[in-house]
C-alpha cells in the first residue's frame, strides 16, 4: 500500500513515511503522499476491456502519452531526493509505485494486442 503512509499510527505502531522534493517536472513542492493520492488511490476503470473498443480509448491514450511519462518523471525526482536525504523507509513505496505504473502499461499494451490495436 501506498497511500495513507504519511499518517503516524501510534497505535498500530506505524510511522509516518514521506518524501518532499521540488519538482523540476511540474517547478512545485511535490510530495509521495501526494503522488500516491493523485496516480494510485483512485477508482481504476479499465474502460478499453469493458467495451473492448477497437481502437485505444481517450483515457488509454491518456495513460500513456501523458500520466505514465510524467509518473516516471515524478517517482525519479522522488528517488533522487530520497536517496540525497538518506530516507530509505520511502524508496520501498517508490519501488511499488513504479511496480504499478508498469502494471497499468502492461494491460493496456496486453488489450491492444488481443484486440490488433496497432
Amino acid at each position: 500500500m501506498c497511500v495513507g503512509r504519511e499518517i503516524e499510527w501510534q497505535t498500530l505502531g506505524n510511522e509516518a513515511i514521506d518524501q518532499e522534493w521540488f519538482s523540476q517536472t511540474r517547478l512545485k513542492e511535490q510530495s509521495f503522499a501526494s503522488f500516491a493520492y493523485e496516480f494510485i488511490s483512485y477508482d481504476l476503470i479499465l474502460d478499453g476491456w469493458l467495451e473492448m473498443t477497437p481502437q485505444p480509448t481517450e483515457a488509454e491514450l491518456n495513460y500513456l502519452e501523458h500520466d505514465e511519462p510524467l509518473m516516471r518523471a515524478l517517482l525519479s525526482e522522488c528517488e533522487e531526493a530520497a536517496l540525497a536525504e538518506g530516507n530509505h523507509q520511502v524508496l520501498p513505496l517508490i519501488t511499488k509505485a513504479r511496480q504499478f505504473v508498469d502494471a497499468y502499461k502492461r494491460a493496456l499494451l496486453y488489450r491492444f494486442e488481443q484486440c490488433g490495436i496497432t
